[in-house]
């Protein structure tokens, strides 16, 4: 009988060993948008679940999850998939697909499933997008009202989507502001759009449109300026009319 708490196993294709971490305690929280002057968010959207680490815990890849951010050799690094590896009497590997949480670019590391690395300590506080000049963009937390800024590489492609005075997500590592999130969805005005035609009523074609704050959306024909519509920020496309 193995050792209470060992990791379970699950069958696998040949050479390649899937693991699954004994259950630990979760944190959860939600947290609602909502912006005014057209650019209000709809929806809820969920923090990052996760074991509850202090700042100073050590984790292996063993403990690895999607979402999950440590630090390397002086980065940080975003999990988004990884796989375990084992070939005979090999030691086993953890093969990750990584993000790079400052330059945003994607990384590929093979890892040996000893080593050792710090979990980031994540924070997140409400914030109110105010405005930007060139690629800085002003914030305020919500809390205490005081201002600070980012720059838009900090932003990513959240940032096409932000209109003054929306309420954003303020993310901090290890107690430093580094980025923000944006609602999963915005509501925003259609300030140009392509003409449809006389009698259009077909949902399923589309045609060009801009909104009020400069996004480029595919929507359907019946679309027309002035129009309010939901837009999906995670893909960038037309959700529906409002």
């Amino acid at each position: 009988m193995c050792a209470l708490g060992a990791a379970r196993r699950r069958p696998s294709r040949k050479g390649v060993e899937t693991r699954t971490s004994p259950r630990r305690p979760t944190q959860s929280t939600t947290m609602r948008f909502e912006a005014a002057r057209g650019g209000q968010s709809t929806g809820e959207y969920p923090t990052i679940d996760g074991p509850i680490k202090e700042k100073n815990d050590m984790i292996t890849p063993n403990d690895f999850r999607e979402g999950l951010i440590f630090e390397a050799n002086g980065r940080l690094l975003q999990v988004i998939t990884y796989q375990h590896h084992r070939k005979s009497q090999a030691r086993a590997k953890v093969q990750c697909k990584l993000r790079d949480m400052d330059s945003g670019s994607i990384i590929e590391e093979a890892y040996n499933s000893a080593e050792k690395f710090r979990e980031v300590d994540v924070r997140k506080k409400d914030f109110q997008f105010l405005y930007s000049e060139g690629d800085t963009f002003h914030f305020m937390d919500s809390e205490d009202f005081e201002q600070t800024t980012l720059p838009r590489s900090k932003i990513g492609d959240g940032a096409r989507f932000m209109v003054d005075n929306m309420n954003v997500i303020g993310v901090f590592f290890d107690g430093v502001f580094r980025t923000i999130e944006v609602p999963p969805n915005i509501v925003v005005e259609v300030a140009s759009a392509e003409p449809g035609f006389k009698g259009d009523s077909v949902s399923n074609l589309l045609k060009n449109a801009v909104t009020s704050n400069g996004i480029a959306v595919k929507v359907p024909l019946f679309i027309k300026e002035g129009d309010k519509i939901k837009v999906d920020t995670r893909s960038g496309e037309y959700v529906e009319r409002v």
